[in-house]
């Protein structure tokens, strides 16, 4: 096993939903990435495996694209390849998310409020469209994380 460096951290946002059922966002790291061969033939580099048996999804959102209130159908990372979105959550925080950045969607399970919210908010923003790739686990096991667990060794 090769060494750890603990100053490569990568920031994201992760949309979760407590235990009163309202969605929050938190900005936490992604760490733990190993100096590594990946093969016997090349050269180490940093590596941090986030989970295996994942499925990987192309996503699309057309310039003026924008949802009504909705939970994520399942726990997910979405990372941003092109363009930019926004996510709002039931306690008004709003985020926006641009090329090479990346979020957790974990918002299942929350409660409705006064108000009719209930997940969050998100809408594509500016002049392009918002190009994703969200990378889920093939099981439920990402359901109800919170912040922070990518943080932890796999």
């Amino acid at each position: 096993m090769g060494s750890s460096d603990p100053s490569i951290a990568l920031g994201y946002w992760h949309l979760w939903c407590d235990d009163q059922g309202i969605s929050r966002q938190t900005y936490c790291d992604l760490s733990g990435f190993e100096f590594i061969n990946l093969g016997p033939r090349n050269t180490p580099l940093f590596n941090r495996v986030i989970g295996d048996d994942l499925t990987a999804t192309a996503v699309v959102l057309p310039v003026g694209w924008k949802a009504s209130w909705h939970e994520n159908p399942a726990p997910k990372l979405i990372y941003v390849l092109k363009g930019r979105w926004a996510i709002t959550s039931m306690d008004g925080q709003r985020i926006e998310v641009g090329p090479g950045e990346f979020s957790f969607g974990g918002d299942q399970n929350c409660s409705t409020d006064a108000e009719g919210r209930s997940g969050h908010l998100s809408e594509q923003l500016g002049d392009e469209p918002c190009i994703q790739l969200a990378i889920q686990p093939r099981d439920g096991r990402w359901l109800n994380l919170r912040p922070g667990w990518l943080s932890q060794p796999s």
